[in-house]
């Protein structure tokens, strides 16, 4: 179950600033040395804060990892969310190719948002019930995104149980896209994205 209730919420312009310096600073360590190898002095030290300024935002460094994960993933969620709704997306073949290939490759751009950090929460979340339940989460509306977008095609579609569908396209993607950034495929990403691309054309159209 996960029992995380969330770091308080500052009010005034100074305490927003103060608590964003401390969840970069620890974002930068944790990303560099692994939230194991990290300790809140640390974090306090790099931020430029008291160790009290520290804990009046924090319980301890995991109620901050958790924040942090929690905030990167609005960040990506509006980021693959972008150009959804754009006005030239038809529902037809003709355009199909480009409209999967730009979604395609948001999720491999998401993966630039805080690479390091991406990579530590993939681990972390093996360890931490509460990591592994933001991501459950985090995944669910990644999903929800993507059902959405094959809806936009659903009368031209050859399969028929979408959100069986998105939920395939999600995981194949995230396996494909972390072993390109975090495991150093030597193959152009460019060439993944598009053969991806097209590997799903074929599956969802053809």
């Amino acid at each position: 179950m996960n029992n995380y209730k969330g770091t308080r919420v500052p009010k005034q312009n100074r305490s927003i600033k103060t608590k964003r310096k401390i969840m970069e600073a620890a974002k930068k360590l944790f990303s560099d040395k692994g939230y194991y190898n990290t300790n809140s002095k640390e974090i306090s030290d790099m931020a430029e804060v008291s160790i009290g300024s520290f804990y009046s935002y924090f319980k301890d460094k995991r109620e901050l990892f958790l924040e942090i994960v929690i905030d990167i993933g609005k960040e990506i969620k509006r980021f693959m969310e972008h150009e959804l709704n754009d006005k030239a997306l038809h529902k037809n073949k003709s355009n199909a190719r480009e409209v999967i290939y730009k979604q395609v490759k948001k999720v491999f751009d998401a993966h630039n948002i805080s690479p390091k950090f991406h990579r530590e929460v993939s681990i972390m979340k093996y360890f931490d019930p509460d990591v592994r339940k933001i991501m459950e989460e985090q995944e669910e509306k990644e999903i929800k995104i993507i059902l959405n977008l094959l809806t936009k095609f659903k009368n031209i579609a050859r399969v028929k149980d979408l959100e069986s569908a998105a939920a395939l396209i999600f995981y194949s993607i995230e396996n494909v896209t972390h072993a390109t950034k975090f495991h150093e495929i030597k193959i152009d990403e460019e060439r993944i994205i598009n053969e991806f691309t097209d590997m799903l054309i074929r599956y969802l159209l053809d």
